[in-house]
């Protein structure tokens, strides 16, 4: 009876540890994953910066609200299909600062060229980020969708 207490309890003894290590070593993992990705995300003071900067450029009436924005490209986007359903289709145009302009200014909103830049390049790198393709006009509608929020 001794020697089957004492195997009893080593080995219950080894499978408290061997479950104890896997568990760390779950919880290793996903800080490890989590550190890296917080070591490419923006601070605190870096957004806390740039809502001051959007706030501050929308009261002086600088920029454009990206919601704004939003709305006038999906009606452009529903527009030319309309006027060219059998015809070449959006996706196939490359967006740039300069048509970006373009397209608000036929819209009657006057955008700074800088704000187009911002916003083509920064969807244009949350695309890069998670897609290995090139852009077409509704990803860059979703992408600059997310980048509202």
């Amino acid at each position: 009876r001794g020697f089957a207490f004492i195997y009893f309890f080593t080995f219950m003894v080894l499978i408290v540890l061997v479950m104890l290590n896997m568990l760390i070593a779950i919880i290793m993992d996903v800080y490890s994953e989590t550190k890296k990705a917080s070591l490419s995300s923006e601070t605190l003071w870096d957004q806390i910066y740039e809502l001051a900067r959007r706030a501050n450029m929308n009261w002086h009436k600088k920029r454009i609200p990206l919601s704004i924005i939003e709305e006038i490209l999906a009606r452009n986007t529903a527009r030319h299909k309309e006027s060219n359903p059998d015809g070449p289709d959006m996706n196939d145009k490359l967006l740039t600062p300069e048509g970006f302009v373009k397209v608000m200014n036929e819209e009657g909103v006057q955008m700074e060229a800088q704000q187009s830049m911002r916003i083509l390049t920064a969807t244009a790198n949350k695309w890069e980020g998670q897609h290995s393709v090139d852009l077409q006009m509704p990803e860059v509608l979703s992408t600059a969708e997310i980048i509202t929020r």
